[in-house]
């Protein structure tokens, strides 16, 4: 390499040392080593693994809990902010089998609160194993909303949004995310998605649901996407590390027959989250995890949403 070249390539060197370095900051506690860097558009992810462990203890744990892909925004990338909300029983179910049809285990307070986001973000985002056992509009209804309602946004792989589904019967704009190995034949054959937005994606891997991110915030505007459900979506955007903040609404009743959700504390912290606290919402708790660095909305963590 000549002299000249060199000092060409010390702004993206030095670039690339201070990335390295917020890296190690964030998860410091445990120490880190970098097994993956490879860029997906303007995202760089990561992949990281603990190399230290102080204490005989932390290393059990850790061990639990390691190796993961972490997705982490650099200064350049477009993605919307992501939060996560979800509501399970006192054993952490998501759903009771023994319960034919679609119902409400939380408290009118707790619908409340997800209403409340809804009205604070610019997407809600569901799987079609959801739209299948629920049937949500997925709008805002319960707190008062002067604005444009939420774009509704599904990942249905598989083409199983009923075409009587209240998201694609309505008026309200509906985004759809369905796997690239269908071919154009089958999506024009699928006249229930007249009218709505389809684009496809590779798979739901994390590359897919980067994918997915990169066009809802490039293409769609969208800045801020609630999770809502369910368990299988939720836990894919954690396992990719693309969540910056959860909400974990518990209510206090047992399943008959529990349908798990996947998502634990351990889950929480391999997705690169922390508990910042937890507050009572009439019977329900209301539990809060954030991205390290990444403050609450609000300075009281029941006033937001």
């Amino acid at each position: 390499m000549s002299i000249s070249s060199f000092y060409l390539d010390l702004p993206q060197l030095y670039s690339n040392l201070i990335r390295l370095f917020l890296i190690l900051t964030i998860i410091s506690s445990q120490g880190a080593s970098i097994l993956l860097n490879r860029s997906i558009g303007k995202t760089r992810v990561y992949q990281l693994t603990s190399t230290r462990h102080s204490t005989r203890r932390s290393h059990a744990v850790w061990n639990r809990c390691r190796i993961i892909p972490f997705a982490l925004k650099t200064i350049e990338a477009d993605l919307p902010e992501v939060t996560l909300k979800i509501a399970l029983d006192a054993q952490g179910a998501v759903d009771d089998n023994s319960k034919g049809d679609s119902w409400r285990f939380t408290g009118p307070a707790s619908l409340d609160l997800v209403h409340r986001l809804r009205a604070r973000v610019d997407a809600v985002a569901v799987g079609s194993g959801t739209v299948l056992r629920d049937d949500p509009s997925l709008t805002v209804r319960r707190v008062p909303h002067e604005t444009d309602q939420p774009l509704r946004v599904v990942f249905d792989r598989r083409y199983r949004t009923p075409a009587q589904s209240k998201i694609l019967r309505d008026s309200h704009r509906t985004q759809l995310f369905v796997s690239e190995s269908r071919t154009r034949a089958e999506k024009s054959q699928n006249a229930e998605f007249s009218g709505k937005h389809v684009q496809a994606i590779s798979s739901a891997s994390p590359q897919g649901l980067l994918e997915a991110l990169s066009y809802l915030h490039n293409t769609r505007d969208v800045q801020h996407l609630m999770v809502e459900g369910g368990a299988s979506l939720a836990s894919a955007f954690l396992n990719a590390g693309l969540v910056h903040r959860v909400i974990i609404i518990t209510a206090p009743i047992l399943f008959q027959d529990p349908v798990p959700s996947g998502i634990n504390d351990c889950l929480l912290r391999k997705s690169g989250l922390s508990k910042i606290g937890e507050y009572s919402l009439d019977v329900d708790v209301v539990q809060c995890w954030s991205r390290p660095g990444l403050p609450w909305p609000s300075s009281n963590l029941s006033s937001w949403p």
